[in-house]
């Protein structure tokens, strides 16, 4: 599958078939495990957590897999067809300053993602639901969270999903799919609205580096701060906000705008310093 897979390009009927797959089939293979788990080893925490996420995923895996296996069967199977799924991160700058304009972002999206949301206040259940997430062993959580879900997520999100539209669909109209095929997995929309302007973003970054690394650590950096601010900031509550953290000193607005222009001041050094991916030809869906 590795040497095929830049050959599996999913236009957007087949990734949302891709999208049915990992919510059915692998909650059904997540189910069975979980009950298995807790019928056999209740106590056994990272299993229910850090494997049970990987479970979710393994419909998905075993369907790209065949695909995968019978590539032979396409048309597209010509050498010059492919896109890589990751190559080395390609910048004039060097790749440490890189990762730190990205690792900035993260909180400038974060808090961006608050005031996207203000106007939604999540409910009581979704609120305990996310403490019981971030609950429990550090390590596991950061395992399950930081490690798996970006991993995961971001094979499928931007590894399948986007680079496979970007074969079949301009690159803003492929950015702007995947990143609501990345905020519907999500089944809520506290998650979702927020997960919506990070995957543009995420996708963005994608297209401009051509490494999934990047957007790896993107995610990574930004669920590994979901885990941690309620460890280190317990008196928050499992409702905090980031914007909690400074508004004793700073008025919101000023967060906001802070981040807005940072933000965009990352965007703009990114924008001049890296290349885009390489897409051959498109066909506009």
């Amino acid at each position: 599958m590795k040497d095929r897979i830049q050959n599996y390009l999913p236009n957007l009927k087949e990734s949302w078939m891709l999208v049915l797959v990992l919510l059915f089939g692998g909650f059904v293979c997540q189910g069975l495990f979980l009950w298995v788990v807790r019928t056999c080893c209740p106590d056994q925490e990272w299993l229910t957590k850090a494997v049970s996420y990987v479970m979710l995923f393994l419909p998905l895996l075993a369907v790209v897999n065949y695909r995968c296996r019978n590539l032979d069967t396409f048309p597209q199977t010509h050498p010059s067809f492919g896109i890589p799924l990751s190559v080395p991160l390609q910048s004039r700058l060097p790749k440490w300053v890189v990762y730190l304009l990205l690792l900035l972002s993260v909180p400038c999206l974060a808090l961006l993602s608050e005031g996207l949301i203000a106007w939604l206040p999540a409910p009581e259940w979704f609120n305990q639901l996310m403490q019981e997430l971030t609950g429990g062993n550090l390590w596991i959580n950061l395992l399950s969270v930081a490690v798996l879900a970006p991993l995961l997520e971001e094979f499928f999100c931007r590894g399948l999903v986007l680079r496979g539209l970007l074969r079949h669909a301009t690159p803003t109209r492929a950015i702007l799919w995947s990143a609501f095929i990345f905020a519907i997995i999500h089944l809520n929309p506290w998650q979702a609205l927020p997960a919506f302007l990070m995957g543009i973003f995420f996708g963005w970054v994608y297209y401009r580096t051509g490494s999934l690394w990047t957007a790896i650590f993107l995610h990574a950096t930004n669920n590994g701060l979901c885990v941690l601010i309620p460890n280190l900031f317990p008196q928050l509550g499992s409702d905090y906000r980031l914007t909690d953290l400074c508004s004793e000193t700073l008025p919101v607005w000023v967060c906001y705008a802070a981040a807005t222009v940072l933000l965009l001041v990352i965007i703009r050094i990114l924008h001049q310093n890296t290349q885009p991916l390489v897409i051959q030809s498109h066909e506009s869906k």
